[in-house]
């Protein structure tokens, strides 16, 4: 990490005050000042790789859209096959008694309550937690269908399905109260240790950026004359005659 002597050297460069790097004391500021650089590199390197776990950990908390797609392809079947029972198939020109007469009439009651218009999941999720309890809201016809009344049979039992559908999403809605209430709980903790992360992420980028700078002016000053950098090559005290190589 950066020290009051890396700072005060950067701000000696920054002003334009040449350095005295055959000075033991700024030598030994030099070397430390490149090792320090090293090391905050590698501290930032675990540090994103600390942020892309927790990034990865917020894709994925629980989300209404997630579990709204959960059971809409059965219904949409089911949906589909009541559609063309009862619009296609059960046709006014096909009733040939009262019972039919009458069940017609109720099923077009219930598919009217119970069919939902609009393909947004999130809407029909929420509006779909209460459908089951509409199922009964109109009493069936006391009429029986005679047992050769396919058709009614049918739909009756496409009925029966989707309100089978509409109790799996009510539970469904229950479960995901709970699983909303702690998923938020965690991802809030997440993004506050996101952002202090990348805070931290963004403290020690500058102090890399203020350490290259102070080392590539060292760098050039060497390169306009000899002996700047020279005894630093083992630390404090090395040998006058190499190089370090101040990176």
């Amino acid at each position: 990490m950066m020290s009051l002597g890396h700072l005060a050297l950067l701000a000696r460069v920054k002003s334009g005050e040449p350095l005295d790097t055959s000075d033991p004391v700024i030598q030994a500021q030099l070397w430390a000042a490149g090792f320090a650089k090293k090391e905050i590199q590698v501290k930032i390197q675990t540090l994103r790789v600390d942020a892309s776990e927790k990034k990865s950990t917020l894709n994925k908390q629980t989300s209404f859209r997630d579990i709204s797609r959960v059971n809409f392809y059965m219904i949409d079947e089911i949906t589909k096959e009541l559609s063309e029972q009862l619009f296609d198939v059960f046709i006014p020109e096909a009733i040939t008694s009262d019972a039919q007469a009458v069940w017609k009439e109720y099923f077009h009651e219930l598919y009217e309550l119970l069919i939902i218009d609009g393909h947004d999941p999130l809407v029909n999720m929420i509006v779909m937690r209460e459908m089951h309890k509409y199922h009964d809201v109109l009493d069936e016809p006391t009429i029986e269908p005679a047992p050769t009344d396919t058709v009614i049979h049918n739909i009756k039992r496409l009925f029966g399905s989707l309100k089978r559908e509409h109790l799996v999403i009510r539970d469904l809605y229950q479960n995901l109260e709970f699983q909303m209430k702690e998923s938020a709980r965690v991802s809030m903790k997440v993004y506050l240790d996101l952002h202090t992360i990348q805070a931290e992420i963004q403290r020690l980028s500058s102090q890399v950026r203020d350490l290259t700078v102070l080392l590539e002016s060292v760098r050039l000053a060497e390169l306009a004359g000899p002996g700047l950098s020279e005894g630093l090559d083992g630390g404090p005290g090395g040998s006058s005659t190499s190089r370090p190589t101040l990176v």
